[in-house]
């Protein structure tokens, strides 16, 4: 017995309706778009870059010109945040040496991950005496001030900014190198990790190919934290006076001269401006960076 043709067609077999695969990356975005305040800071990041980047040109040019018969000048619609002691225009000044800061905690932190990424991905791996011997060289550096490392740094190599980035980021990475060091050990005892070794592959592969990638996350979140910490450095030196040479105006450096003008309870909108855009920048990176590190890890959570 057969049965006997309808003359209708079937719909094509289709995959199962049950959710699709996402990948780690994927996941953690999602997961990165329902943290609303890590969103925010985001967005206001990219708020302040575009200030400070895009206008470099018009900074540059208008924040040196001084008008002596517009000293300490308020806010005004010429002058949105007035003027300093030399009648040079505030706001100009505050764009153009926030793209120094920005760009000086911006090179260091990435110095340091650099730096501390290296060490723990070899100390890790290769662990015993090896392990050994660099993470006591960390220890020796914990216990040492950084502030004193980095005057020694700059006053051997000079008051530039390109030292000051180096000096910074080059006592920035202890931390950074004992996370990743942890990382490393728990991949070392993988089975992928212990199958790549079996079967031969040079270390240098294993380390770039297999582990690099897998700790990504961990860099990356570690990497988003260490920019704050690195603009508040040099925000605090510029502050100290053995920064950036006096011809960058840095947050931090506006914020020292400020302090030593005789009338800052009068002159409150010369203080008000570097302190705030600074702690706005450093509460936006420290907000996105937990937002990363509770996406990327949620048991972190």
């Amino acid at each position: 017995m057969t049965l006997a043709h309808s003359g209708t067609t079937l719909p094509p077999s289709s995959p199962a309706s049950g959710p699709q695969a996402q990948s780690y990356w994927s996941k953690a975005f999602k997961r990165l778009r329902r943290n609303r305040t890590a969103v925010a800071s985001g967005v206001l990041l990219v708020v302040i870059f575009l200030a400070c980047f895009a206008a470099w040109p018009w900074a540059a040019k208008m924040y040196s010109q001084t008008d002596y018969q517009h000293t300490f000048a308020g806010p005004s619609v010429k002058h949105v945040l007035g003027t300093d002691e030399h009648g040079r225009d505030y706001f100009a000044q505050i764009l153009y040496g926030g793209r120094i800061s920005l760009t000086v905690g911006f090179l260091a932190a990435s110095v340091a991950v650099c730096i501390g990424t290296v060490w723990g991905l070899v100390a890790g791996y290769f662990g015993g005496r090896t392990d050994a011997f660099m993470m006591r060289i960390v220890d020796v550096l914990y216990s040492l001030p950084y502030i004193l490392l980095v005057v020694l740094l700059t006053l051997v190599f000079g008051r530039d900014w390109r030292v000051l980035f180096l000096a910074i980021g080059a006592v920035s990475w202890l931390t950074m190198a004992r996370v990743i060091r942890g990382q490393v050990l728990q991949l070392k005892a993988m089975p992928f990790i212990e199958a790549a070794r079996a079967l031969g592959l040079p270390t240098r592969r294993i380390l770039l190919v297999h582990m690099l990638p897998n700790l990504a996350g961990p860099i990356l979140v570690y990497a988003t934290l260490t920019v704050p910490q690195a603009i508040l450095q040099e925000s605090f030196l510029s502050f100290l006076g053995i920064g950036m040479p006096p011809d960058y105006p840095t947050w931090g450096a506006l914020a020292q001269q400020v302090t030593q003008i005789n009338s800052i309870a009068n002159d409150w909108h010369l203080i008000l401006p570097p302190c705030v855009a600074l702690s706005i920048t450093l509460l936006a990176l420290n907000f996105l960076g937990d937002g990363l590190r509770d996406a990327l890890d949620p048991q972190s959570r």
